[in-house]
């Protein structure tokens, strides 16, 4: 509903998804390593203990600095959008 007030359609839809995908990731991801480092689910193929706190650290940095990025690139696309005046390019 939300997107029919908007100005920009295809940008609304482009943002949403951005933002939707940002908080899906990594729930995905940690879904993933827990499946894996389980005994019952994986057997003998079970991830090690080292492996797993390697991994959950590597990728809640990477995953979190990459979400703060993007809310900082949507902010200071906003802020210098507002910044223009009427009638410039």
């Amino acid at each position: 509903m939300i997107i029919l007030f908007i100005s920009q359609p295809f940008k609304g839809l482009i943002y949403s998804q951005m933002s939707l995908l940002a908080v899906q990731l990594p729930v995905t991801i940690f879904t993933q390593i827990y499946l894996t480092s389980s005994e019952k689910v994986m057997g003998k193929y079970v991830n090690s203990r080292r492996l797993n706190f390697f991994l959950l650290l590597v990728i809640a940095v990477i995953v979190t600095g990459l979400n703060i990025a993007l809310l900082f690139c949507i902010g200071r696309k906003n802020r210098i959008r507002r910044k223009k005046k009427p009638g410039t390019v």
